[in-house]
């Protein structure tokens, strides 16, 4: 059998009828936004429709736009899905908090996060990968100031063993789990040939680790968002799923409005083919002071 064709009866059978239609809108470009960076001035800058009430700095994106340095020398605009803008904002980061990303490139939730960072906040941004370390980075450096740089570490580091080395350590934690990423390989064929329906099960397995490792990190009463942009369920409520099966009295599922997204049993997601953005599956968890 084709790869293609086994990918199609996978998520075939997941989506029924709804598939072809799912399927035609991961092919399509993806639409994003642009979001303004909050560590400028904005009064010299020609902005106005923000895309959404409860997205106030994200605007739609011209075709011909491309981010511009200004003379403070950071660029205006990062330009990311809408979706990823929700989860991010799901961790509600306050002033004071220390806060780790564990899979932070290319860095559109870590910008939202530095922006949230009080005066006594810190921020630590993992990435194992050194090639997508590198363009963290880069985002870093052309987007935040010197004064909050000084207080965000990069590490890069096998984030599913985090917990053994830093035991109750931070008020948010946010785990943007590397996944299957469907549309990505729908999008790029030869990336297609090395999906695999076990594929799935192994990312879920790791994904899992990482989030046992975060509930190891995360202090009493701290918040957890665990997120893919992966549609299959065995990533997603699956991977949430088991961890309630096996460490359910350490944590409890929270369940905040999104502004845009539907229901699933532990979290949200928002997919393309309904809701324009994604597609986004998150998930938060508060954990317990026991």
């Amino acid at each position: 059998m084709e790869v293609t064709d086994a990918f199609d009866q996978f998520y075939g059978a997941i989506y029924r009828d709804r598939w072809l239609d799912l399927r035609s809108a991961l092919t399509e470009k993806p639409t994003q936004i642009k979001r303004l960076n909050l560590f400028l001035d904005s009064s010299s800058l020609n902005v106005s429709n923000p895309i959404a009430s409860w997205a106030l700095n994200c605007f739609r994106v011209e075709r011909t736009f491309r981010p511009q340095v200004q003379a403070c020398g950071l660029l205006d605009f990062f330009v990311m899905d809408l979706a990823s803008f929700v989860v991010a904002n799901a961790l509600e980061v306050q002033e004071n908090d220390r806060v780790l990303d564990m899979c932070a490139a290319p860095g559109g939730k870590a910008l939202i996060l530095a922006e949230k960072l009080g005066l006594n906040g810190q921020l630590v941004l993992n990435e194992l990968s050194k090639r997508r370390f590198h363009r963290l980075k880069k985002v870093l450096e052309s987007y935040v100031p010197q004064d909050i740089l000084a207080r965000i570490s990069l590490r890069s580091y096998d984030a599913t063993k985090w917990g053994v080395y830093e035991t109750k350590a931070y008020d948010r934690i946010l785990v943007d789990a590397p996944c299957s990423a469907e549309a990505h390989l729908l999008r790029n064929l030869s990336e297609m040939q090395k999906w695999s329906p076990k594929r799935s099960k192994r990312l879920a397995q790791r994904q899992y680790a990482l989030l046992c490792s975060a509930l190891l990190a995360a202090r009493p009463e701290s918040k957890i968002v665990y997120s893919t942009c992966s549609i299959s369920p065995l990533e997603n409520d699956g991977v949430l799923n088991k961890l309630k099966d096996k460490k359910g009295d350490l944590f409890e599922f929270e369940t905040p409005l999104s502004p845009v997204g539907e229901r699933t049993k532990f979290g949200w997601q928002i997919l393309p083919d309904q809701h324009q953005w994604g597609p986004m599956y998150f998930a938060t968890l508060r954990k317990l002071s026991h």
